[in-house]
């Protein structure tokens, strides 16, 4: 992840300099109570190859820092991320808690 990921994604990077979501963020936004992790690895392999708005599960992060760059990256390469990810807490800026929960709150509105 720090070869690849945090570039952009690091919980570190100050929010006013960010150029993504942390991954934590991203972790959040992909799985679910019903997400299989074989299901997470598929959707990363398949945003990271496809990246487009309509294939965007985060569509305020899009907004925000539009849609990320197509990355070459080898399937096992990203298998080994997304397999971490699933397994493993992951670091969070201070603020993301709130942020996240506030988020979760307005979009029960929508």
């Amino acid at each position: 992840m720090k070869v690849y990921c945090y570039q952009c994604h690091d919980a570190t990077t100050p929010e006013k300099n960010r150029l993504g979501p942390p991954m934590i963020a991203i972790k959040r936004h992909y799985i679910t109570t019903k997400t299989t992790k074989a299901q997470f690895i598929a959707d990363m392999q398949n945003w990271i190859k496809n990246p487009t708005e309509d294939n965007a599960k985060m569509h305020a992060a899009v907004a925000r820092f539009g849609v990320m760059s197509k990355m070459v990256y080898p399937e096992s390469v990203i298998k080994k991320i997304a397999d971490y990810m699933y397994d493993n807490a992951l670091d969070a800026p201070e603020w993301f808690e709130a942020h996240y929960q506030k988020n979760m709150k307005s979009n029960k509105h929508k």
